[in-house]
């Protein structure tokens, strides 16, 4: 497995498009001006974090919100692609991994 990470602001950033995306931008930021620049980076998933109680569309981009998740202030949703190539195995895996956080929490 490979992987890198880019910090800093990912609207001004000039970012590729990659297979995994986690976005966990400042609570005060609407998702509204956020989640389609996240959703335009990958077609296979997202993880975005927001300040819960907030809503998430159910599409964004080619991307189809699998789940949302609460945890305290936090709330994680999950983003598919919705393609031939739709980063399902993935999503599997990130579920089983929230499924330890609660059952750890």
């Amino acid at each position: 497995v490979h992987a890198r990470v880019w910090e800093g602001d990912a609207m001004r950033l000039p970012l590729p498009t990659v297979d995994f995306v986690f976005a966990d931008p400042p609570y005060e930021n609407d998702r509204k001006n956020w989640l389609p620049r996240a959703a335009s980076l990958t077609l296979r998933l997202l993880v975005a974090e927001g300040r819960h109680g907030g809503s998430w569309p159910e599409e964004v981009g080619s991307l189809k919100l699998d789940r949302v998740r609460n945890y305290g202030e936090a709330e994680l949703a999950l983003y598919v692609g919705a393609g031939p190539d739709t980063g399902e195995a993935e999503v599997a895996i990130v579920g089983d991994d929230l499924r330890v956080i609660e059952d750890d929490g």
